[in-house]
């Protein structure tokens, strides 16, 4: 089971927020400096204009690039195979570390995460849905912008690709 690094109450409203199982970590402290830098890479590929900051827009229009990049039946939907296939850098250093089967169980919620309707695959609307909320939990001051280093904060499925490493 993965570890839940932060208070119960911040986990329980991250939870809340996101309507998502408890066993889910909703964030973590402290990363070594090789979890940090493939968040930043990750969230760094989201500023479409590279000016440091990302914006709701951004993190949506990544979603669905993301989602096609996983669709690999070119179906129009993530199949579960699909998802667990993908990786933007986390499973590799969690295979690395010796981690891997613990993360590879947390993909696996993480998809039953993003399948908000259960039908067995991520919809282009749900992955931006899911994108928006995390994009919302994030932004902190409601400007509907972000840095790359503030989007893991709020972001339940970076948080958690990131504890689980």
């Amino acid at each position: 089971m993965i570890k839940n690094t932060l208070n119960a109450a911040l986990a329980a409203a991250v939870t809340a927020a996101l309507c998502v199982p408890a066993s889910l970590p909703a964030a973590a402290t402290p990363f070594d400096a090789e979890v940090i830098a493939v968040a930043q890479n990750l969230t760094s590929g989201m500023d479409e204009n590279n000016d440091g900051v990302i914006t709701s827009q951004e993190a949506a229009i990544y979603a669905v690039f993301a989602g096609i990049s996983m669709d690999t039946n070119s179906d129009g939907l993530v199949q579960r195979a699909e998802f667990m296939n993908w990786d933007p850098g986390f499973q590799w250093l969690a295979d690395k570390r010796g981690t891997g089967s613990s993360f590879r169980q947390l993909k696996g919620e993480l998809f039953a995460h993003w399948d908000a309707n259960s039908d067995g695959a991520v919809s282009r609307t749900e992955m931006v849905d899911i994108a928006r909320s995390e994009f919302a939990l994030s932004d902190r001051d409601g400007d509907l912008k972000v840095d790359t280093r503030d989007l893991p904060k709020g972001s339940l499925s970076i948080v958690s690709m990131m504890n689980a490493v």
